[in-house]
């Protein structure tokens, strides 16, 4: 017997084991959709709330319009930054009406309480 190594041919068993990948993946997808659901969709000058990615707090911004990648928008923050989230980074605030200005009286009134 031969001690050489030598090129094992499995081409009989390829297709058989793609096809067994791609029914798994088939059934992978079918499972994780059955709990998805699509976040409805967000309007120009609405007002929401936006997470910051690095301390998961959430702070609040004004949509500005939706952006060409998928489930993306463009935010403006209070600050005046122009930032593009993902939807799943931005929910509804349910506020209207003149909400920055009461953010900014909020915070004010925050930042004195803390100065005292």
């Amino acid at each position: 017997m031969c001690q050489l190594p030598r090129v094992i041919h499995h081409d009989h068993r390829k297709e058989q084991i793609k096809h067994q990948l791609l029914e798994r993946q088939k059934t992978q997808k079918k499972h994780f959709d059955k709990n998805t659901r699509d976040l409805p969709p967000l309007i120009e000058n609405q007002q929401v709330s936006v997470q910051n990615a690095t301390t998961g707090l959430w702070s609040p911004a004004t949509i500005i319009k939706s952006s060409d990648e998928p489930r993306s928008y463009i935010i403006e923050t209070p600050e005046g930054s122009t930032l593009r989230r993902n939807r799943r980074y931005l929910k509804d605030s349910g506020r209207t009406g003149s909400w920055n200005h009461a953010w900014n009286q909020t915070s004010m009134t925050l930042e004195r309480a803390t100065l005292k």
